[in-house]
């Protein structure tokens, strides 16, 4: 009978460089798995998640939403996108439509409201027990930035938004012991 295996301790797990890895997309998505496993400030996995989606999509701003069971919304990160103006705006309707139908939304030439110009949109929902949620990426100048590659991103990088509400819950169960 075979001896069962015993789960590497953290110091001792091998160090696998995502750069390493083929294709830049997806060595960016394993290295925010580290972030999310490494950093100890929630805050920060959030805001990193966010910084990466946008960089990764050519985004101009981007944003992080939780809708609460009331349905009030609060941008737990945000990139060029002040909080107050992403829950006042077009933007939000967006984020919270995604999360929803639990699929992403994608859309062009925003018509009127504060977001007027936005010519790229794109948000998708964060499937989490945890939390709803949305994250949303646009660009106000340039059309058609998001395509197929940036939702499969979009759509990756929301459910590690998901991991993450899920390392939150859990730790603050444990802090409650």
């Amino acid at each position: 009978r075979p001896e069962p295996r015993r789960l590497a301790r953290p110091e001792s797990r091998p160090v696998v460089d995502p750069a390493a890895l083929v294709h830049p997309d997806f060595a960016a998505v394993v290295g925010l798995n580290r972030r999310i496993v490494d950093e100890p400030s929630i805050e920060k996995v959030f805001r990193q998640l966010v910084d990466e989606a946008a960089r990764l999509c050519g985004a101009e701003r981007a944003f992080l939403a939780v809708f609460g069971e009331s349905d009030e919304a609060r941008v737990v990160a945000s990139r060029g996108i002040v909080p107050e103006e992403a829950l006042q705006s077009f933007s939000l309707g967006v984020a919270r439509k995604a999360c929803e139908t639990g699929q992403p939304v994608v859309t062009a030439e925003v018509p009127g409201g504060r977001d007027k110009g936005s010519r790229s949109v794109l948000a998708a929902p964060v499937r989490s027990p945890h939390r709803r949620g949305a994250l949303y990426l646009d660009h106000r100048l340039r059309l058609g930035v998001f395509g197929p590659r940036e939702m499969a991103l979009v759509e990756a990088i929301a459910d590690q938004c998901a991991l993450a509400f899920g390392r939150a819950a859990l730790e603050q169960a444990l802090a409650l012991h």
